[in-house]
Protein backbone atom coordinates (compact mmCIF):
# COMPACT_ATOMS: atom_id res chain seq x y z
CA UNK A 1 0.00 0.00 0.00
CA UNK A 2 1.60 3.17 -1.35
CA UNK A 3 -0.92 5.61 -0.51
CA UNK A 4 -3.62 5.95 2.25
CA UNK A 5 -5.81 3.16 0.56
CA UNK A 6 -4.55 -0.23 -0.02
CA UNK A 7 -5.20 -1.52 -4.10
CA UNK A 8 -8.18 -3.41 -2.80
CA UNK A 9 -10.19 0.04 -1.60
CA UNK A 10 -8.52 2.17 -5.13
CA UNK A 11 -9.99 -0.32 -6.83
CA UNK A 12 -13.64 0.01 -5.00
CA UNK A 13 -13.50 3.80 -4.72
CA UNK A 14 -12.94 4.25 -8.72
CA UNK A 15 -15.72 1.61 -9.08
CA UNK A 16 -17.78 3.55 -6.60
CA UNK A 17 -17.20 6.57 -7.89
CA UNK A 18 -17.94 5.58 -11.49
CA UNK A 19 -21.34 4.22 -10.66
CA UNK A 20 -22.25 7.18 -8.51
CA UNK A 21 -21.41 9.70 -10.99
CA UNK A 22 -23.15 7.59 -13.66
CA UNK A 23 -26.29 7.17 -11.55
CA UNK A 24 -25.85 11.10 -10.71
CA UNK A 25 -26.06 10.77 -7.18
CA UNK A 26 -26.34 14.18 -5.36
CA UNK A 27 -23.12 15.14 -3.39
CA UNK A 28 -26.26 16.24 -0.37
CA UNK A 29 -27.49 12.94 -0.82
CA UNK A 30 -23.39 11.52 -0.44
CA UNK A 31 -22.71 13.85 2.88
CA UNK A 32 -26.53 12.37 4.43
CA UNK A 33 -25.48 9.31 4.21
CA UNK A 34 -22.22 9.76 5.68
CA UNK A 35 -23.78 11.47 8.73
CA UNK A 36 -25.82 8.49 8.96
CA UNK A 37 -23.35 6.10 8.97
CA UNK A 38 -21.27 7.88 11.22
CA UNK A 39 -24.53 8.57 13.75
CA UNK A 40 -25.20 4.51 13.52
CA UNK A 41 -21.43 3.51 14.15
CA UNK A 42 -21.45 6.00 17.19
CA UNK A 43 -24.74 4.14 18.48
CA UNK A 44 -23.43 0.57 17.51
CA UNK A 45 -20.57 1.58 19.55
CA UNK A 46 -17.99 0.04 16.55
CA UNK A 47 -15.20 1.63 16.45
CA UNK A 48 -15.67 4.13 19.21
CA UNK A 49 -14.66 1.44 21.73
CA UNK A 50 -11.95 3.63 22.88
CA UNK A 51 -14.23 6.64 22.99
CA UNK A 52 -15.70 7.10 26.60
CA UNK A 53 -19.43 8.68 26.44
CA UNK A 54 -19.27 12.57 26.96
CA UNK A 55 -20.62 16.02 26.73
CA UNK A 56 -18.91 16.39 23.64
CA UNK A 57 -19.76 12.29 21.91
CA UNK A 58 -23.44 13.83 23.17
CA UNK A 59 -23.05 17.21 21.32
CA UNK A 60 -21.92 15.79 18.36
CA UNK A 61 -24.72 12.97 18.51
CA UNK A 62 -26.84 15.65 18.31
CA UNK A 63 -25.33 17.80 15.66
CA UNK A 64 -25.08 14.72 13.16
CA UNK A 65 -29.25 14.12 13.76
CA UNK A 66 -29.70 17.38 13.16
CA UNK A 67 -27.39 17.44 9.90
CA UNK A 68 -30.00 14.22 8.58
CA UNK A 69 -32.99 16.01 10.03
CA UNK A 70 -32.11 19.33 7.51
CA UNK A 71 -31.01 18.03 4.56
CA UNK A 72 -33.60 19.18 1.76
CA UNK A 73 -35.03 21.84 3.92
CA UNK A 74 -34.64 25.41 3.02
CA UNK A 75 -32.34 26.55 5.69
CA UNK A 76 -30.27 23.44 5.51
CA UNK A 77 -27.35 24.85 4.60
CA UNK A 78 -27.45 27.62 7.13
CA UNK A 79 -28.06 24.85 10.00
CA UNK A 80 -25.03 23.01 8.47
CA UNK A 81 -22.53 26.03 8.43
CA UNK A 82 -23.52 26.92 12.18
CA UNK A 83 -22.81 23.02 13.46
CA UNK A 84 -20.12 22.61 11.01
CA UNK A 85 -18.27 26.00 12.79
CA UNK A 86 -18.67 23.95 16.29
CA UNK A 87 -17.02 20.93 15.74
CA UNK A 88 -13.98 22.58 13.83
CA UNK A 89 -13.70 24.60 17.21
CA UNK A 90 -14.35 21.55 19.32
CA UNK A 91 -11.90 18.77 17.06
CA UNK A 92 -9.62 21.85 17.78
CA UNK A 93 -9.79 21.92 21.17
CA UNK A 94 -9.66 17.82 21.81
CA UNK A 95 -6.58 17.30 20.12
CA UNK A 96 -4.22 16.47 22.07
CA UNK A 97 -6.39 15.56 25.54
CA UNK A 98 -8.99 13.32 23.23
CA UNK A 99 -7.44 12.76 20.14
CA UNK A 100 -9.68 9.87 19.55
CA UNK A 101 -12.65 11.88 19.29
CA UNK A 102 -11.37 14.72 17.78
CA UNK A 103 -10.92 12.34 14.96
CA UNK A 104 -14.32 11.23 14.63
CA UNK A 105 -15.13 15.02 14.54
CA UNK A 106 -13.11 15.79 11.69
CA UNK A 107 -15.11 12.71 10.29
CA UNK A 108 -18.21 14.28 11.05
CA UNK A 109 -17.20 17.93 9.88
CA UNK A 110 -17.29 16.33 6.31
CA UNK A 111 -21.54 16.13 7.36
CA UNK A 112 -21.87 20.07 7.45
CA UNK A 113 -20.83 21.37 3.95
CA UNK A 114 -23.54 23.08 1.50
CA UNK A 115 -25.63 20.71 0.03
CA UNK A 116 -24.22 21.77 -3.83
CA UNK A 117 -20.49 22.42 -2.63
CA UNK A 118 -18.94 19.71 -3.79
CA UNK A 119 -17.62 20.38 -7.53
CA UNK A 120 -15.94 17.49 -9.36
CA UNK A 121 -14.45 19.77 -11.69
CA UNK A 122 -12.44 21.53 -8.47
CA UNK A 123 -11.97 18.78 -6.44
CA UNK A 124 -9.18 15.78 -6.86
CA UNK A 125 -12.08 13.13 -6.94
CA UNK A 126 -14.92 12.95 -8.78
CA UNK A 127 -17.19 12.76 -5.10
CA UNK A 128 -16.70 13.15 -1.69
CA UNK A 129 -16.49 9.17 -0.61
CA UNK A 130 -12.18 8.91 -0.55
CA UNK A 131 -12.02 11.73 1.25
CA UNK A 132 -14.66 10.57 4.07
CA UNK A 133 -12.81 6.63 3.45
CA UNK A 134 -9.74 8.56 4.23
CA UNK A 135 -10.22 10.23 7.26
CA UNK A 136 -12.36 7.35 8.94
CA UNK A 137 -9.33 5.04 8.14
CA UNK A 138 -7.36 7.92 10.42
CA UNK A 139 -9.70 7.40 12.90
CA UNK A 140 -10.35 3.59 12.84
CA UNK A 141 -9.03 1.73 9.71
CA UNK A 142 -11.22 -1.44 10.76
CA UNK A 143 -14.56 0.41 9.72
CA UNK A 144 -12.55 0.97 5.98
CA UNK A 145 -14.34 -2.16 4.28
CA UNK A 146 -17.55 -1.39 6.62
CA UNK A 147 -17.96 2.14 5.12
CA UNK A 148 -17.63 0.97 1.29
CA UNK A 149 -20.36 -1.32 1.86
CA UNK A 150 -22.41 1.25 3.54
CA UNK A 151 -21.61 3.51 0.39
CA UNK A 152 -22.57 0.74 -2.17
CA UNK A 153 -25.89 -0.49 -0.25
CA UNK A 154 -26.97 2.78 0.77
CA UNK A 155 -26.53 4.89 -2.56
CA UNK A 156 -26.29 2.66 -5.33
CA UNK A 157 -28.71 -0.54 -4.38
CA UNK A 158 -31.32 2.06 -2.94
CA UNK A 159 -33.47 4.97 -4.84
CA UNK A 160 -34.43 6.54 -1.84
CA UNK A 161 -33.82 9.57 -0.70
CA UNK A 162 -32.21 13.31 -1.14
Amino acid sequence: MNGPFSDAEEEELETLEYELTKGEVTYGRMMKMYAEFLLASIRRRQGAQEISPSLELDLLVQHLQTAIASFGTTNSDEVRSACRVELVRLSRRLESERPDLAALLRCAVCCFYEEGGWDPDKEEDATPIPLYLFLLKRFDPRMAAELLTYVRTHLLEKNSGP
